[in-house]
């Protein structure tokens, strides 16, 4: 049985990151993607918690601009999905 806590990558269907301190790498992972101003998503009772903050600290280490789209629920509403794909399209 494999340990959880060991970094791992995986590529199925998109790739995936998992383990202990990989959100210090979504900067890096982003610019690699060429992407410039990524789009935190999450819901409202995340928004607050201490790992969002370290994926924005992660992406102004960077220096990439950011935004949070968190008026999602666990269930989203098309209303929310076409607000997100609005606030996505302002860049």
């Amino acid at each position: 049985m494999s340990n959880l806590l060991t970094a791992s990558d995986w590529t199925f269907p998109v790739p995936i990151r998992y383990g202990p301190g990989r959100l210090s790498e979504i900067g890096a992972a982003c610019k690699q993607l060429n992407i410039t101003n990524p789009l935190i998503v999450t819901d409202r009772g995340s928004r607050d918690l201490p790992f969002i903050n370290l994926v924005i600290a992660a992406c102004d280490s960077e220096a990439l601009g950011n935004g949070i789209f968190s008026h999602v629920s666990p269930n989203p509403t098309d209303e929310e999905i076409t607000q997100g794909k609005t606030v996505f399209n302002q860049g």
